[in-house]
């Protein structure tokens, strides 16, 4: 059962405030795939009031055996104005690397991260709204997170699948072997 305080979905609310109530969010239903350039996913739309605990968990009981249930960055409002969630996929696994990580974003963007243990790896969601062409400049700046000569912060394989597709998109699930857990909140 998702629990909204520790989950993504708790962050609905404060993009509605962002966005207004006419908000649609993108989802979609997808088989992890390693080392695939190819990113196949059944795509939903789904109007952000309706995006709940009680609805996510609906969702994912009714997922197919070893799929997963994500969320996108893409958003619209007003049927015709798409925008972005800031999203991050860091693959470093000590927490506080990606704390500090957080905080160059913060200083860089004015975009502030809360961050959630997925398992294997953190995931950040930021609280605000990005055009596409800030969201393509977040996205190369994530690619300047990670140093010459040190351990990777940033996933970037993940940052060339959602510059391909255009948006990002981060697990909201835990329904195949590959995935440990839910993502939950830990700042």
């Amino acid at each position: 059962m998702i629990h909204s305080n520790s989950h993504p979905v708790g962050l609905v609310d404060d993009w509605l405030e962002l966005l207004g109530r006419d908000a649609t969010a993108t989802f979609s239903i997808y088989s992890y795939r390693p080392q695939q350039v190819k990113d196949e996913r059944k795509l939903l739309s789904v109007p952000m009031e309706k995006v709940s605990a009680d609805w996510l968990d609906s969702q994912i009981a009714g997922l197919p055996m070893g799929s997963e249930f994500a969320m996108h960055s893409s958003v619209s409002h007003g049927g015709r104005i798409q925008e972005h969630i800031p999203m991050v996929d860091f693959c470093a696994k000590d927490f506080d690397v990606c704390v500090k990580a957080a905080s160059m974003i913060n200083d860089e963007t004015g975009i502030v991260l809360d961050l959630f243990d997925s398992g294997r790896s953190f995931h950040g969601y930021g609280r605000s709204i990005l055009s596409h062409s800030s969201w393509e400049k977040f996205m190369a700046l994530l690619l300047l997170i990670n140093l010459p000569g040190h351990s990777s912060v940033i996933d970037t394989r993940w940052i060339g699948h959602r510059l391909l597709a255009g948006y990002s998109s981060l697990r909201w699930s835990a329904n195949s072997s590959h995935y440990l857990k839910l993502p939950t909140k830990v700042s």
